[in-house]
């Protein structure tokens, strides 16, 4: 008997999303960094700054913050959902098994 296929979780998606885009905002904001420290800031020889590094510049902190608690909260609804889900296989495995002992 072929074993019926789980359904995908969304969180582990959305996880998977939002990692990215954290490691892609905590290495942009790390450059930043890294710029301003050398004293390496393009606005200060162009006159003009990147719109990225102008946006981390002024709410990196925030971005970054918030990316985080967000992947907290996926991560944690990813567990749950998957215990939720391993709950109701195992008593749909005991009722089956319920159900062919009462049948015999």
């Amino acid at each position: 008997m072929a074993k019926p296929r789980e359904p995908i979780n969304p969180f582990y998606v959305a996880s998977g999303v939002l990692g990215v885009v954290f490691t892609l905002t905590a290495c942009a904001y790390g450059i930043l960094m890294l710029q301003a420290n050398r004293g390496l800031m393009r606005s200060d020889a162009l006159g003009t700054e990147h719109p990225l590094l102008s946006l981390l510049n002024t709410h990196g902190v925030a971005i970054l913050a918030i990316e985080v608690l967000l992947l907290g909260f996926v991560s944690v609804a990813a567990i749950v959902l998957d215990h939720y889900r391993g709950r109701r296989i195992k008593s749909e495995i005991r009722m089956s098994k319920s159900e062919t002992r009462t049948n015999e």
